[in-house]
C-alpha cells in the first residue's frame, strides 16, 4: 500500500494475536506478532529511528522495518527488532512479507526477535523489553470482516482516511509452536482464539477507536 506519497510518509503493518498453552504446565498465555514498515522510500541498509535526539534535531524522518513480538497477561512484554528497508521485502500483489529472516504470508508466519538487557539499557529509543521469542505458525483464516466502502478502491485511491483497516482473519485458527525465553508454548487451532488484520496510512488511530 505504500506507493506514491505514502512511500515517504506512511506506514503499513500486519498484526497477529492468539492464545497458546505451556507445553508442561498447560498455562494459557496470549501472544502477538506484528510486522511493520514505515517510509520505505527513505530507507537504506540501516534502520532510521525518528525518535533519536540526532534525528529529531535534524528533522530526519523514520524509515525502517520492525518486528514487534511478545506476550500479554500478568507479565506483558513487547520485544522490538529493527531492520533497514534493504533487509526486508514486500509483495505488492499479495501478503508476502519478509523482515530479516522472519516471514508472514496468508497461511504462515515465522521468525525470531531477541533483545538483551544490555540492549534495553543502551537503546531506550527501541522502546523494547528484554527477551527472546521465536515462532513458527500456520494460519487458517476462517472469517473475514468486510469494511465495505471504508476500504474500497475509491476510498484508498482518494486517501479518504488517514488510517485504513482490513480484517482478513477476524477469526483465525493458528497451529504451531512459540518459544519464549527457552520455554515452549503450543498453539492449537481449537483454542488459539486467533485474530489477524492490517492497518496502513499516514497517521495512527484516526478515525478509528479500539475498545477491548
Amino acid at each position: 500500500m505504500l506507493s506514491g506519497r505514502l512511500g515517504a510518509h506512511g506506514y503499513d503493518w500486519w498484526w497477529h494475536s492468539l492464545t497458546a498453552h505451556h507445553e508442561i504446565t498447560g498455562e494459557r498465555r496470549g501472544f502477538f506478532f506484528e510486522y511493520f514498515v514505515t517510509n520505505p522510500s527513505l530507507g537504506g541498509d540501516e534502520p532510521v529511528l525518528g525518535q533519536t535526539p540526532a534525528n529529531r534535531s535534524s528533522g530526519r524522518g523514520p524509515s525502517y522495518a520492525m518486528l514487534n513480538a511478545g506476550t500479554w497477561g500478568t507479565s506483558p512484554r513487547p520485544i522490538h527488532n529493527y531492520y533497514g528497508i534493504n533487509d526486508s521485502a514486500f509483495n505488492s500483489e499479495r501478503l508476502d512479507v519478509r523482515i530479516g529472516d522472519s516471514i508472514a504470508t496468508e497461511t504462515a508466519l515465522s521468525g525470531r526477535a531477541v533483545v538483551s538487557e544490555e540492549d534495553v539499557q543502551s537503546h531506550p529509543e527501541w522502546m523494547s523489553d528484554a527477551g527472546d521469542i521465536e515462532w513458527d505458525l500456520t494460519a487458517k483464516k476462517v472469517l473475514t470482516y468486510d469494511l465495505g466502502f471504508a476500504a474500497s478502491w475509491l476510498s484508498r485511491w482518494s486517501r479518504a482516511f488517514q488510517m485504513f483497516w482490513h480484517v482478513q482473519g477476524i477469526k483465525t485458527e493458528y497451529t504451531g509452536d512459540i518459544t519464549l525465553d527457552g520455554e515452549r508454548y503450543v498453539v492449537e487451532p481449537s483454542s488459539s482464539a486467533g485474530y489477524q488484520d492490517k492497518n496502513w496510512g499516514v497517521d495512527f488511530t484516526n478515525p478509528w477507536i479500539w475498545l477491548n
